[in-house]
């Protein structure tokens, strides 16, 4: 591959940069790899809220058809939480930060059309990586939290059952 230059320019507060095409690459799997991470953190959501959705008709059920236990009724709100992160896990984020698609209905359709056959720059590069970066980790905490909920109302359910 050829070692193409591309001019940068990033704004006021600093200098002209250029770059090889093979930094754009670079930034290209490791933007690829940000998004598959993103893909598995969906996934395991989606696999998630089944888990959930069970855990908590479980914790109703007996909370409808035993006695009353602050145990029972904890665990069917610690469930009934769990499954609300989850789902905004996978609630889409449509603020248009970054270099994003979502604005792109913003733009008049030769605008749509140069943007499209252009390469980024490396800054638009790097603020998308950025952007799915943050998008990642914030989907992986929530992730873990949800675990952590649903792990303590299975212990409360199993708590109440004694």
């Amino acid at each position: 591959m050829g070692n193409l230059l591309v001019r940068v320019g990033f704004g006021e507060d600093m200098s002209e940069s250029v770059c090889t095409a093979l930094q754009l690459e670079e930034i290209g799997r490791r933007r690829d790899d940000i998004q598959n991470v993103i893909r598995h953190a969906d996934s395991k959501a989606q696999a998630l809220v089944g888990v959930h959705s069970a855990v908590l008709a479980g914790a109703v059920a007996l909370v409808k058809t035993s006695p009353p236990g602050l145990l029972l009724e904890a665990a069917a709100v610690v469930a009934g939480l769990a499954l609300v992160v989850v789902l905004v896990t996978l609630l889409p984020r449509l603020n248009g930060r970054g270099a994003s698609w979502v604005r792109w209905y913003l733009l008049e359709c030769d605008e749509l059309a140069a943007r499209l056959v252009e390469p980024p720059t490396l800054e638009e590069a790097v603020v998308e990586l950025q952007t799915l970066a943050r998008i990642a980790r914030r989907k992986m905490v929530l992730l873990r939290a949800a675990v952590i909920l649903l792990i303590t109302s299975v212990v409360l359910l199993g708590l109440s059952l004694l």
